[in-house]
């Protein structure tokens, strides 16, 4: 090949990765959370929620529920006894906060020990139970996120969290995500465009967003309440933070446009 057209080559040739790497390390818009409402839910929406196909699915230990709209009306649908009769005989009693991909709910499910932890799935439609993932090599599991299009899911412990685990669909761990701090206390997570948002009860009650590519972890916005932070969605540019407070209670769901124009 001539010189020049080498030369040409090359030329094109490195063009096209500084296209590609500046691609990859495009930023998210500047996050500028605002509080645009704080909504009452009913008492069993206490662990978790998600939205997928118009509806919003809520969880409390041994409970979920699917509703057109977050509130204290009653549910389009509930599963009082989501937990199999064989897994309660296992001594599982905990669903955590929950995320619904795919026409399924896949919820964290934790055992009185702490010893065991698994995911198990719903139909999304029914709420009918479907399978159980894992055990997965965890002692807590507050929480599971899921990205369907890599086949991925994710979760963590509860307390000293230093690192995300990373499973396959079937539970097979096949990678950890270093984080740069350690959280305490990681109630909920949502994946929204390659980001991993995680809410904390640790006394500052903050939600933390963790880039999926290097493990930096931002604060994101501090949830004003002395209750305990529990689930969170990302849905439209809008982040959802809910909130149990006492039994018997309304739980309090805080919604923040997330990418609000900056004050003047």
């Amino acid at each position: 090949m001539p010189r020049k057209a080498t030369l040409l080559a090359l030329l094109l040739l490195s063009l096209a990765l500084c296209v590609g790497y500046l691609s990859l390390r495009r930023e998210a818009p500047a996050l500028n959370p605002r509080l645009e409402a704080v909504v009452e839910v009913r008492d069993e929406y206490y662990q978790g929620l998600a939205y997928y196909n118009g509806y919003w699915y809520f969880s409390d230990r041994e409970y979920l529920a699917k509703a057109r709209e977050p509130g204290v009306g009653r549910p389009d649908l509930e599963n009082d006894l989501p937990i199999p009769y064989d897994l309660v005989l296992e001594r599982y009693n905990h669903i955590g906060d929950i995320d619904v991909e795919g026409g399924k709910v896949y919820a964290p499910l934790e055992d009185v020990d702490y010893a065991k932890p698994v995911i198990a799935v719903y139909d999304a439609e029914t709420l009918k139970f479907l399978a159980v993932i894992g055990p997965l090599p965890q002692r807590h599991l507050p929480w599971c996120a899921v990205d369907l299009g890599k086949g991925l899911i994710y979760a963590s412990e509860f307390s000293d969290v230093d690192r995300i685990f990373v499973y396959n669909l079937k539970g097979r761990k096949v990678g950890e995500i270093a984080l740069n701090t350690t959280l305490q206390r990681v109630q909920g997570g949502d994946i929204e465009g390659g980001y991993l948002y995680l809410t904390t009860d640790d006394g500052g009650d903050w939600v933390y967003r963790v880039d999926l590519r290097t493990g930096d972890v931002v604060r994101v916005v501090r949830v004003d309440t002395p209750h305990e932070m529990e689930g969170v969605e990302v849905h439209e540019g809008k982040l959802y933070a809910l909130v149990g407070t006492r039994r018997g209670v309304r739980n309090l769901l805080f919604v923040y446009e997330l990418y609000s124009a900056a004050s003047p």
